[in-house]
């Protein structure tokens, strides 16, 4: 088994319209490519053109997606559109928690 089939395997990949709405169609939204370094994403502020449609009884939404591309945590590029959004290769970027040392618990 390759590395890829192994990720695709272990991390449940989707399109970013099914975060977005697993996400309770809140914004910002960030998400990864599943082949992206885990200090790159991109940060959804936009969703334009959003149409819902039917398939199956069951809800869908497609659009043009903008926001903030990320690398090593830095911003790159500002209010840009989001290519590929529709293909299920997306996962989304979960905060990182801050963990206390401590000196900082007493």
């Amino acid at each position: 088994m390759n590395r890829s089939s192994e990720l695709q395997h272990y991390i449940p990949l989707k399109n970013v319209f099914q975060l977005y709405i697993e996400n309770k169609q809140k914004l910002p939204l960030k998400v990864r490519k599943w082949r992206w370094h885990e200090t790159t994403y991109f940060s959804i502020t936009e969703i334009k053109d959003g149409k819902w449609y039917y398939y199956q009884k069951k809800a869908k939404l497609y659009g043009k997606i903008y926001g903030d591309m990320y690398c090593k945590d830095k911003l790159s590029k500002k209010n840009i559109k989001l290519e590929n959004s529709g293909s299920y290769q997306w996962q989304l970027v979960k905060e990182k928690r801050q963990l206390k040392t401590t000196s900082e618990l007493r």
